[in-house]
């Protein structure tokens, strides 16, 4: 998968929201680098710590965008509330799947990851702008 780069048009508008994503975007990009460059011995160790440093990194993030969303009294917060937890039990389902020795390929797991910070940045992130 290409490493992401940020663009002036993922910004929402918010410094500190678009640093987040800035620092999102890099973390996938870690991950990615590091999945590609792991031997098969180190894979799936090596994607239960790429998930968990994301999850973590996700729920840092989504409760700052929350906060935020709340301030500036976003009239569709519970939706995209909604989309943070399907976000965040995703991935806890990919966790438990590698650790319970199933199978998750580096690209399911990457376009999983990408798919997400490109969609929900570009579609959902983007609405809030409107209410700043």
């Amino acid at each position: 998968m290409p490493q992401i780069e940020w663009e002036v048009s993922f910004s929402i508008g918010d410094e500190t929201i678009d640093k987040q994503h800035q620092k999102w975007i890099a973390l996938y990009n870690k991950v990615d680098k590091m999945l590609l460059e792991s031997n098969p011995t180190e894979f799936a160790e090596m994607k239960v710590e790429a998930l968990e440093e994301m999850k973590q990194y996700a729920l840092y993030h989504f409760s700052y965008e929350e906060n935020f969303m709340k301030k500036i009294n976003y009239p569709d917060l519970p939706r995209h509330w909604r989309l943070h937890k399907d976000f965040d039990y995703k991935v806890f389902e990919l966790i438990r799947q590698i650790e319970s020795g199933g199978i998750l390929l580096h690209s399911e797991l990457l376009t999983v990851m990408r798919d997400w910070l490109i969609e929900h940045i570009l579609k959902e992130d983007m609405k809030i702008r409107q209410f700043q």
